[in-house]
């Protein structure tokens, strides 16, 4: 009886041993196997990554040939359209140093001139203003917030016209935050609205309208820009006041809309975004009949 159950105990052992053994043989099997599907996938990430940035290098090739050949050809496409016209840029909110610069970029290869730049205080100051015009109807602006639109429109009027624009030359410093050039009338105006994040002042926000609504008054192109990162875009808020506008005046070809547009050749909203009707005016891309 003991020889038996010894046997069956043996038995038993060799059994779980061959047990244990199978088990262990089929995990190692698939930890191999494991191992050279890591391998194999890690080794097609690798070359993936490396399509992809042989791809990527190639557009970024593509792309800086691109922007080369845009800025080559830029001066012939606009030579000559802003023949000695004179510029204004207003920045309604704060200047954006790369706008103005594209800004200029874009009118000097034209023949043009900016004539005068300036940045309007982010909130009117009301009671600066009234000091200023002492012997004026704007004298009495802090108390009647009202004459904010007519002040607004006679500060356009007198940028454009120039010569004797006393207003706007005695509340230089009460209306603009910083300017520069000498205000002495412009046959073009660049606005550029930037709004504080605590958004415009009622008060602003009418002096504002009817800064545009004076700029527009002399039938002279008034234009609107940004840049393609703005956020949020501000081209509706041209739109709405029937101005031409371009959302990409960081790129060649929004200074070439730009430029078409202060000539008065067009009159549209033009660049990437969705607003936009197209991404150059007709006048730039349509071929001259025979």
């Amino acid at each position: 009886m003991f020889d038996f159950r010894y046997h069956a105990l043996s038995l038993a052992a060799v059994l779980v041993a061959l047990i244990i053994g199978v088990l262990l043989g089929a995990a190692i099997g698939d930890q191999e196997v494991i191992s050279s599907a890591n391998k194999r996938l890690r080794d097609g990430l690798q070359e993936n990554v490396r399509t992809e940035r042989a791809e990527s290098d190639r557009l970024r090739a593509e792309l800086a040939l691109r922007r080369r050949f845009e800025e080559s050809i830029f001066p012939t496409l606009v030579a000559e359209r802003l023949d000695r016209r004179r510029v204004a840029l207003v920045f309604a909110g704060p200047r954006n140093d790369a706008i103005s610069t594209a800004v200029r970029d874009a009118i000097g290869p034209a023949g043009g001139e900016l004539a005068f730049a300036s940045e309007l205080r982010p909130v009117l100051d009301v009671e600066g203003i009234a000091t200023a015009a002492a012997g004026t109807q704007y004298e009495r602006l802090a108390e009647d917030p009202t004459l904010a639109d007519d002040l607004g429109r006679r500060i356009g009027v007198q940028l454009i016209q120039g010569g004797s624009g006393r207003l706007v030359r005695a509340l230089r410093n009460e209306i603009f935050a910083s300017s520069s050039g000498e205000i002495q009338g412009a046959e073009a105006a660049v606005i550029v609205r930037t709004p504080p994040p605590e958004g415009d002042s009622e008060v602003t926000m009418a002096f504002l309208d009817g800064l545009i609504a004076g700029l527009q008054s002399f039938d002279v192109p008034v234009v609107g820009v940004e840049e393609t990162s703005t956020e949020p875009s501000q081209i509706p808020f041209y739109i709405e006041r029937d101005l031409a506008s371009v959302d990409n005046v960081d790129e060649t070809s929004g200074r070439a809309s730009l430029v078409l547009a202060l000539a008065g050749s067009a009159d549209g909203a033009y660049g990437t975004k969705r607003t936009a009707d197209a991404l150059l005016p007709d006048s730039l891309t349509r071929v001259p009949a025979p």
